[in-house]
């Protein structure tokens, strides 16, 4: 009996082993634990290429190109450094060979031979696969017991908006994708992990890499962001704002990880109310109150009373508190953005351009060369509690419950009334737009927002510029002497083109393109 018992265990333990690698990678267990490649002198570095092909991307840690150079330099967050085919950039790219190496010499603990489609969350090892690799939407990397290594015989794909996940625990630098193939990151994606390749590379427009990309040959990136450190810092409520009589939007310093949130984790006083959910998206939590709990005016205290985690799994420091500002009408509340015309993390400006109002630059020592502004912050605290306020203001309207509905790119043109325009796709400014009526303009766009050359956006009927406002979740491009009314909030590129007017704001947390332009605060 003890001989056939001890038989089908050997038996089940040979089928659990036996079974290819399809869709989802098995669960199996390494023989010996695998190694993070040696990275050497790469290990410092964002983006390696022969030749970089960029448009307006930014790298927190070094750059490096080859003897193709770079088509337009890379932003890079000090204390990173740009190398141009120097000893430096000579050093790392043999450093990576050696990574590559020794990432290919790993023993494989799962196998599939033929192309796969990931979809499924994944324990640590080194999964081999035998011809090209997809992404078609969310992976999770959810166990944080040792080192992730893709060794990828053919292609890498991700779709656009995709995104690997890393489970409470899991850091970016246990992560490797050793690609034989091209890769190629899908627009709008969030990506982990250091890409190891001989192939070319290119990163979609607005990606995030948390992670390296480091390749021998060519990369293309448009508009992303790399950041090459792991997280290691607790999340902190930084804002807040009254929504509503019955909601309240908290906004954290990251994305938080939804499984850690719920509605006991939060106290709301001044007035006292209960919270009945919290419902998370990204980095702005909203916390749901009984009918009535608030009134207009009203600045309830919220106190952090439990822990919640960020998604690389730092635990939030208890009793925190911020005061909610007061809700009104239906504004977007700009805090202490509201006196900058022009707040961005890079700007980028060729000819004089006025501002009537201030000037916020996230990058110390930036010459943006604006020909007139009221005052200018560089990285200073009084830039950093404005970008923190526009944070919260873009909450405030990726929040807001749509008034009028419209499927795919849509293009603006006519008249519109007040209220919340939501439209699923691009927007397209093509002629004369006018906004008619006293009330809020809010215009909430999946896409990019594009405005054709010598396009007018009009008030009548007692519409106001201080009321309306752009939100576009991708990059914004205003045509050369074209003119806008209302404020962008933005997390991505703005580029204002030569010429053009805006009697409003631009407030983004990514990159502002201008050249001899005017903007007017209300």
């Amino acid at each position: 009996m003890k001989f056939k018992v001890a038989s089908l265990f050997i038996l089940l333990a040979l089928l659990t082993f036996s079974f290819p690698l399809n869709n989802a990678i098995p669960t199996a267990t390494a023989s010996s634990p695998p190694a993070s490649p040696p990275l050497g002198d790469t290990a410092s570095f964002g983006l390696l290429a022969s030749t970089i092909t960029n448009t307006l991307s930014t790298v927190d840690g070094d750059v490096g190109s080859g003897t193709g150079g770079q088509t337009a330099p890379v932003t890079v967050v000090p204390p990173g450094v740009n190398h141009k085919n120097n000893a430096a950039y000579t050093s790392a790219n043999a450093d990576l060979l050696n990574a590559i190496a020794n990432a290919r010499a790993q023993t494989c603990d799962t196998t599939n031979a033929a192309a796969v489609t990931l979809t499924d969350s994944y324990p640590h090892g080194v999964h081999c696969i035998g011809g090209a690799a997809t992404i078609p939407g969310t992976i999770t990397l959810n166990d944080n017991g040792g080192v992730y290594l893709f060794k990828i015989s053919g292609a890498l794909a991700t779709a656009a908006a995709s995104n690997v996940e890393l489970g409470i625990g899991v850091t970016s630098d246990k992560v490797f994708w050793l690609i034989d193939g091209a890769t190629s990151i899908g627009a709008g994606s969030t990506f982990a992990g250091t890409v190891l390749t001989n192939a070319a590379v290119t990163v979609g427009a607005g990606s995030d890499i948390n992670g390296r990309v480091l390749t021998t040959a060519a990369a293309t990136i448009s508009t992303s962001t790399i950041t090459t450190a792991p997280d290691t810092i607790a999340p902190i409520m930084i804002s807040a704002i009254a929504l509503s009589e019955t909601q309240i939007s908290v906004t954290f310093s990251e994305n938080l990880d939804a499984l850690t949130v719920n509605a006991v984790d939060f106290t709301v006083t001044t007035p006292i109310a209960t919270v009945n959910t919290a419902i998370v998206s990204g980095e702005v939590v909203i916390l749901n109150l009984p009918s009535s709990s608030l009134s207009p005016g009203d600045t309830p205290t919220v106190f952090l009373t439990g822990i919640v985690s960020d998604t690389a799994g730092n635990d939030s420091v208890l009793l925190q508190t911020v005061v909610a500002s007061a809700f009104t009408t239906g504004a977007i509340f700009l805090g202490n953005a509201e006196p900058f015309g022009l707040l961005a993390y890079d700007i980028q400006n060729t000819n004089p351009t006025v501002v009537t109002g201030d000037v916020g630059s996230g990058l110390a020592g930036q010459s943006p060369a604006i020909g007139t502004y009221t005052n200018i912050h560089f990285n200073d605290p009084v830039y950093a509690d404005a970008n923190n306020d526009l944070i919260t203001a873009i909450g405030d309207v990726r929040n807001r419950v749509c008034d009028f509905d419209y499927a795919g790119a849509t293009v603006l043109i006519n008249t519109f009334p007040p209220g919340v325009h939501c439209i699923d796709g691009v927007a397209n400014i093509t002629g004369t737009l006018q906004l008619e009526g006293t009330g809020v303009y809010i215009f909430k766009i999946t896409g990019a927002l594009n405005s054709a050359v010598g396009t007018q956006v009009v008030l009548s009927a007692g519409a106001d510029s201080s009321q309306v406002f752009w939100a576009p979740s991708g990059a914004t491009t205003l045509g050369t002497n074209s003119h806008l009314v209302g404020t962008i909030l933005s997390n991505v590129a703005v580029t204002a083109g030569v010429g053009s007017s805006i009697d409003g704001r631009i407030l983004t947390t990514g990159t502002t393109t201008i050249s001899n332009s005017h903007i007017t605060i209300p």
